[in-house]
């Protein structure tokens, strides 16, 4: 039943709410990673399937947000006030994340009115954004850098988020 009403309401959350634009030129909806390769430090490893792996993060700033204008808000109300993590959560999240492409994310994920913003350096040396969801994806982007921009699904069996990944399109 979530996955249902995640698509009959996602085209209304996706621009809104926690979903953030990584510059005026690019949604967050798009996903680059080439062009993070080529902007990343030699501290991050590139593999073959163009897969970065990120070795170490420092959450500088965290703050919750929860977007009490949304629509369907209320559904999830109580449960998005009770979602709390710690900074070392977040960074465990952040570390152990995959990174997904666009169709993972909308078919896979579900999309809260309630997500952790913040700041973090990315292998010692990268400053970045990130948005948490409390639907188990994150956004990482440079509010700097243009065109860098990666999605993230959380698949680790720890119980951080209000809802875990789907595994096959109901």
């Amino acid at each position: 039943m979530a996955k249902l009403l995640f698509f009959l309401v996602a085209p209304f959350i996706i621009g809104a709410g926690c979903k953030s634009k990584a510059n005026d030129d690019m949604t967050a909806a798009k996903l680059d990673t080439v062009a993070v390769a080529q902007r990343l430090t030699p501290n991050v490893e590139q593999h073959a399937d163009s897969a970065i792996v990120i070795h170490k993060v420092n959450v500088l700033t965290f703050q919750k947000v929860e977007d009490t204008t949304m629509k369907f808000y209320t559904l999830d109300k109580e449960r998005c006030s009770k979602w709390v993590l710690t900074k070392v959560q977040l960074e465990k999240i952040l570390l152990e994340s995959k990174i997904i492409d666009g169709p993972t994310w909308h078919y896979f994920f579900d999309i809260f009115h309630c997500c952790y913003k913040g700041d973090v350096i990315v292998n010692g040396d990268l400053h970045l954004k990130f948005d948490v969801n409390a639907g188990s994806s994150t956004l990482l982007y440079s509010s700097t850098i243009p065109n860098i921009s990666l999605f993230l699904g959380y698949y680790g069996n720890e119980r951080l988020f209000l809802e875990a990944p789907a595994t096959s399109i109901e």
